[in-house]
């Protein structure tokens, strides 16, 4: 599952679905993972970014480099109806890479 790993909300908790995994595998096996790495975000935006839009839908995340989350906040806009929210968090790892969001 495409970053299923940032769904996990700690180290400690990541560290242990690893040695779980480890204990399942024959000799010479792999663990694969894989998951997005957001770059740091641009110095004029620090906290968030909308990083998807379509009619009637929007995701803006919220990025906490410190406690390595982020929060993707996704926002439906049904015409007729009341606007509604989803909240998923993650936890991620920002690179050193500038992403100029």
């Amino acid at each position: 599952m495409f970053k299923g790993i940032s769904n996990v909300g700690t180290q400690a908790e990541q560290t242990q679905i690893f040695r779980n995994a480890a204990q399942h595998l024959a000799p010479g096996g792999r663990f694969v993972i894989e998951l997005w790495v957001r770059g740091l975000p641009h110095p004029a935006v620090p906290q968030a970014a909308a990083v998807g839009l379509a009619p009637g839908y929007m995701v803006v995340d919220r990025f906490d480099a410190v406690a390595q989350q982020v929060v993707s906040h996704h926002f439906r806009f049904d015409e007729g109806q009341a606007p509604q929210l989803f909240a998923s968090p993650h936890r991620t790892a920002l690179s050193g890479r500038r992403s100029w969001i």
